[in-house]
């Protein structure tokens, strides 16, 4: 569950703004496990509406997709009821699957909603790492998604606007240096990080510079939920201002221009050894 977003509410109107990206990123991650994707067994964990779920299901048919959260994985079940996807109501900290009986598993965006402490080197996220290396073959393949804390900071124009809110889930975030430290010591070969630049997780509607006005349009991306009261009303007076005083686009098409430089999201492509 997360700690902070209401997903069963979130889960009606989440993918109005959102969309699946990096797909090549992941498909390439994935077929490092050395053999044919149709022939895999996938884990989804966190595979919240299911986007990817139905989408890699063309090229992996056999995908078990698990979310904590039933809002969610009704969703992900209606999206998918036609694909031959196997569904589980599970926590990432405890895949109901036998040791070494994956050879692959995706985890995409959903570390930072771990109860975590960055103060104790969050634990929670290196008990997920190690659930991941218990379920997985040797030979397998993980790949993770991860907004880092420069994305979070640069990625998004919005972002600027709810800098209490960026701060928590910057918080909530490992650094990446650290979560490819906690990996290798869970017994992963990690690559390089990759990064889909020119693609946003929001697709068109990243785009809508009076989204942020909008409460569904707010739902597609969870660091919203992290803005206090009086930071979300003040970030939506300085949209009306903006576009009030005809400044919002330049606003938006300048810090897109940052996001250029640092893309919105980071995979991590690793090898059960």
């Amino acid at each position: 569950m997360s700690s902070y977003e209401d997903y069963n509410r979130v889960s009606r109107s989440y993918d109005q703004t959102r969309q699946p990206i990096g797909l090549s990123i992941v498909l390439d991650g994935i077929a490092h496990c050395c053999a044919p994707l149709s022939a895999l067994k996938l884990i989804d964990a966190g595979c919240g509406t299911g986007a990817y779920t139905a989408v890699l299901s063309d090229s992996v048919p056999n995908i078990v997709a698990l979310d904590i959260n039933e809002g969610m994985l009704g969703t992900a079940q209606k999206k998918c009821e036609t694909l031959p996807v196997a569904f589980a109501c599970a926590s990432i900290q405890a895949i109901p699957i036998r040791d070494g009986a994956a050879d692959g598993i995706l985890n995409n965006l959903v570390l930072h909603h771990l109860p975590d402490s960055e103060s104790e080197g969050y634990p929670a996220q290196r008990q997920v790492f190690e659930e991941f290396a218990r379920v997985l073959r040797p030979g397998g393949a993980l790949v993770i998604g991860v907004c880092t804390r420069e994305q979070l900071r640069d990625g998004f124009w919005f972002n600027r606007l709810i800098p209490q809110a960026i701060d928590s889930c910057c918080k909530a975030t490992a650094p990446i240096d650290a979560q490819i430290k906690m990996l290798q010591d869970c017994g992963f070969a990690v690559d390089e990080p990759a990064i889909p630049w020119d693609e946003t997780l929001q697709g068109d509607a990243y785009f809508d510079r009076l989204g942020p006005l909008n409460p569904a349009w707010r739902d597609g991306d969870s660091v919203w939920s992290l803005a206090p009261r009086a930071e979300l009303k003040v970030a939506c007076d300085r949209v009306q201002e903006m576009e009030a005083d005809g400044t919002l686009a330049n606003y938006v098409a300048d810090h897109n221009t940052i996001r250029r430089k640092t893309g919105q999201i980071t995979y991590l492509c690793a090898i059960r050894k």
